[in-house]
C-alpha cells in the first residue's frame, strides 16, 4: 500500500499500529506521527496516535492528541470506544472533552442508564446544572438503580 501510493494516511496508521503489536514502538510512532504530518487536520490520525501513546503509558501525551482528534471532529465508532476515552480523559480533568465523548456515545444508545447518568456528572462538573439534571432524571427513569447517589444533581 505504501508503495503505491505514500500519501494516504491509512496505510501509516496500519503499518504503525501493527509495528506497536510487535513491539517495535520507535516505528510504530513514526509511522502514526507521519499520518498526522500527511494531513494534520485529519482527526483519525490524531486519535489512534492518542491510542498508542496511552498503550505506551504517555497519558497527557494521549489526551492532548484525544483532545486534539475531537476539536477536529472526529466521532467515536461505538459507546464503548467513549466511555474507555472518558476514563483516560478523566485522569487530566479535561470535562469538556468528556462531555463531547458522552455524547457522542449517547447518539449511538440512548436508552443506557450509564451514560446519562455519567452526562449528568459531566454537566455538573461543567456548572450546567440544568443539564446534569436532565440527564440525572433520564438515567433514573431508565434505571431507579440510579437514584441512590442521585440527591447532588437535584439540590440545586
Amino acid at each position: 500500500g505504501l508503495l503505491v501510493n505514500p500519501k494516504r494516511q491509512i496505510f501509516h496508521i496500519s503499518l504503525g499500529d501493527l509495528y506497536l503489536q510487535q513491539g517495535k514502538i520507535s516505528e510504530g510512532f513514526q509511522m502514526l506521527q507521519k499520518s498526522v504530518d500527511l494531513d494534520p487536520k485529519a482527526p483519525f490520525s490524531h486519535w489512534f496516535l492518542a491510542k498508542a501513546y496511552y498503550s505506551q503509558g504517555k497519558v497527557k501525551e494521549a489526551v492532548e492528541k484525544f483532545e486534539q482528534a475531537l476539536n477536529l471532529g472526529f466521532v467515536i465508532h461505538h459507546a464503548r470506544e467513549g466511555f474507555l476515552v472518558a476514563e483516560i480523559l478523566l485522569q487530566e480533568k479535561k470535562f469538556e472533552a468528556i462531555n463531547t465523548i458522552l455524547r457522542q456515545a449517547l447518539a449511538f444508545e440512548p436508552y443506557n442508564a450509564k451514560i446519562h447518568a455519567k452526562l449528568a456528572t459531566s454537566y455538573l462538573l461543567l456548572q450546567e446544572k440544568e443539564k446534569a439534571r436532565e440527564h440525572a432524571k433520564r438515567a433514573i427513569e431508565l434505571d431507579p438503580n440510579f437514584q441512590k447517589g442521585s440527591e447532588v444533581f437535584f439540590q440545586y
